[in-house]
């Protein structure tokens, strides 16, 4: 597609004469002054018209607010991915009509966005139910207290039910909405179906709970309760990445998803940039008008077994090593490169200026550093390995098959083994020699 030159840029992006006029005056200062200090030989090299560019975005970004002053929104200074240079006569066709926002209703919007959002806000409280439950039952049963361990089955119960009741009103409330367009149509099926399989989950517990024998078998009692907490954990984790998706393409097709409001961008539990933050910031790089071309490459990590970590540790031990992870992530990263939850125990990094290859060794880093880490809890020791996908991303990419892609990659290197890095280059997911890194022993305190 035909790029805009630096001054349109320049313009477009001024939200008013005033800011126009600050910022002009703000460029030319900085550019006397570099110009004098690299006269005098006291100064940096001069920056680039790009570096320029990068401030002034910078400075727009800071103004609008849109990430929490802990984590600065590297979106603005990525640059488009590499593509053909475009004919002098500006006659290419138009972009692929997948990448262009395709409305909404906005009365369909709204409750769709409502329904998604209430069922998160429930689902929020049932694994909060859950995880305490999953706690409670594993001090139950190191002494097998009968009347502990029903007190915990019934407890559960009630959260089933709870649950249900509510999910169920809200899933009502959905079907009875009449929807203008073939995609509001879609996105509400979608909600939909991804409902139904989370209610026969818990409609499954609501039957092994009734099944359980705690009088003749406590400790049987117990190993099945945690299964069913893990269980349904593992389940909330899924439709909560299903809403969230639902949510991602309301606002993608409404065409306002680069301009959401802060609290939908922050995972609740790590604090770091979350799936819909992750999603905006890709849509402003395909959406980006600038002369200079730039590729981008993606990773994907996700920590190895983590539902058989949840069924040893405990639901919240495993909580409090993703948030340690977490952080682990976002202290590697370097410049404009860009982490965020994608969902459960996945993250996605960009690293937009690399190649794959120089990618891979940033994420290797990453993947080792966990290897010989030791996170210890008040519960014990816990040992965790990652495996990781890196893409480079294509031409005709969208979100959809970005992800896909990067998924089916890190399929590939679970189904080798796990603890391993693979990358797909635009024909086929490949395995990578790993680099050999001298990263002494850690232990972190979760």
């Amino acid at each position: 597609m035909p790029r805009a030159d630096f001054s349109s840029l320049f313009a477009k992006h001024a939200c008013s004469e005033p800011m126009y006029l600050i910022v002009s005056i703000t460029v030319v200062n900085l550019g006397l002054g570099f110009g004098l200090a690299k006269f005098f030989g006291r100064g940096p090299a001069l920056p680039s018209r790009m570096a320029l560019w990068t401030l002034f975005t910078d400075t727009v970004s800071s103004v609008r607010g849109r990430f929490v002053s802990k984590f600065r929104r590297s979106a603005p200074a990525v640059q488009p991915e590499s593509k053909a240079a475009e004919p002098a006569d500006n006659t290419s066709p138009p972009p692929a009509a997948v990448k262009t926002p395709q409305p909404v209703d906005e009365a369909d919007g709204e409750v769709l966005d409502a329904s998604a959002e209430d069922l998160l806000e429930g689902l929020k409280q049932f694994r909060a139910q859950i995880s305490g439950l999953d706690t409670k039952v594993r001090q139950c049963s190191k002494n097998s207290e009968t009347r502990e361990i029903q007190a915990c089955v019934r407890e559960f119960q009630e959260a089933n039910a709870q649950y249900l009741n509510h999910s169920e009103e809200t899933a009502e409330r959905l079907k009875q909405q009449e929807h203008e367009g073939a995609e509001s149509s879609k996105i509400s099926d979608q909600m939909l179906d991804a409902i139904a399989r989370q209610t026969e989950h818990v409609r499954t517990t609501a039957t092994e709970l009734e099944a359980i024998d705690v009088e003749n078998n406590p400790q049987a009692g117990c190993g099945k309760l945690l299964a069913e907490t893990n269980h349904l954990a593992s389940a909330n984790s899924q439709l909560t990445g299903e809403l969230t998706a639902a949510r991602i393409e309301v606002a993608r097709q409404q065409g306002h998803l680069e301009d959401l409001d802060d609290e939908m961008l922050i995972d609740e539990l790590t604090g770091i940039p979350n799936r819909v933050a992750l999603e905006a910031t890709l849509e402003s790089f395909w959406n980006a008008e600038t002369t200079s071309e730039q590729t981008l490459t993606v990773a994907m990590c996700d920590i190895d077994r983590c539902d058989d970590l949840n069924g040893q540790s405990g639901v919240e031990v495993i909580d409090r090593l993703i948030q340690a992870v977490a952080g682990e992530i976002i202290r590697a990263l370097e410049g404009e490169e860009f982490a965020a939850r994608y969902q459960g125990q996945r993250f996605a990094i960009l690293y937009p200026g690399r190649e794959p290859s120089e990618a891979t060794e940033r994420v290797e880093a990453i993947r080792q550093m966990l290897e010989v880490t030791n996170f210890q809890s008040d519960e014990g020791a816990v040992q965790v390995t990652m495996s990781c996908a890196v893409n480079r991303t294509q031409d005709d990419d969208t979100s959809e098959s970005l992800f896909a892609r990067c998924n089916a990659t890190l399929q590939e290197a679970k189904r080798y083994g796990r603890n391993r890095t693979f990358m797909h280059e635009g024909k086929y997911p490949a395995p990578i020699v790993p680099p050999s890194l001298e990263i002494p022993p850690r232990e972190i305190q979760i």
